[in-house]
């Protein structure tokens, strides 16, 4: 049920008709396996690098630098 909610963006009404349980039961069971999905994100998804001391490169490379480059739009009168 968490991954056919998820995946394809239904509601809880959807899904408690598609597996057969009642509402209540559905959200109670999204919610704990959300819950613990997000516990074990905590283990499993690990920052490269934690201090992000690799922006510096991608800032200053020609192939991004209009992804962070700040234009200002000056409007004369």
């Amino acid at each position: 049920m968490f991954f056919y909610t998820l995946v394809l963006g239904t509601f809880n009404r959807e899904a408690h008709e598609r597996f057969q349980y009642s509402g209540e039961i559905a959200s109670k069971y999204f919610n704990k396996v959300l819950k613990a999905m997000n516990l074990l994100s905590v283990e499993i998804i690990k920052l490269v690098d934690p201090e992000f001391l690799t922006t510096r490169e991608i800032t200053m490379n020609s192939r991004y630098i209009l992804h962070f480059k700040v234009t200002y739009k000056i409007i004369s009168d």
